[in-house]
């Protein structure tokens, strides 16, 4: 009878985080922009410059915007950028950044459950399901909210490594 109340107090919980992080992976992005799809699926993207990186105040590293055309306010702040990386034209990641509202870390903990991994002192929160890995950083005044594909940022990892082979290849070989 122990054995069996142990087993309904561990399991259900366990159970319940494991069913909340599963949201995560069908939910799979933001707002309908979905991890893996095709970026020009979507309206609004504009190829990142490095003119509109240096003007934003932005990583380079960021493949694509969006104009915002559709998507205004997360948690009632309004979005500054909408960031994407990509691998072969498909989302391998999604950032969002807004000035800082700390309500979105319970709004994520609803939605998900409560963070995998914290680091209040550094304001840092990680939420991490089978296929998808949700952070939340918080900086002076701003906070960035990614979305991140494993599966589709190894693929652009290796794409990234396979360009850099060959420009390496080329300085050496006449």
């Amino acid at each position: 009878m122990r054995a069996i109340i142990f087993l309904i107090t561990w399991c259900i919980p366990i159970f319940c985080i494991a069913q909340d992080l599963n949201e995560l992976d069908k939910k799979n992005g933001f707002r309908g922009i979905e991890l893996g799809s095709k970026i020009h699926k979507y309206e609004c993207m504009q190829t990142m410059t490095p003119e509109y990186a240096t003007k934003n105040n932005l990583s380079p590293e960021w493949d694509y915007y969006n104009t915002l055309c559709n998507h205004k306010l997360i948690i009632g702040q309004t979005i500054a950028h909408l960031l994407f990386k990509t691998a072969d034209n498909k989302i391998s990641e999604i950032a969002i950044i807004s000035k800082a509202d700390r309500n979105i870390i319970k709004s994520l903990s609803d939605l998900y459950g409560e963070p995998t991994y914290f680091t209040p002192n550094l304001d840092l929160y990680y939420w991490r399901s089978e296929k998808i890995e949700l952070r939340v950083f918080f900086e002076i005044n701003k906070m960035t909210i990614n979305y991140k594909s494993y599966a589709w940022s190894l693929k652009r990892d290796e794409i990234k490594a396979e360009k850099e082979s060959k420009k390496a290849k080329k300085q050496f070989i006449p």
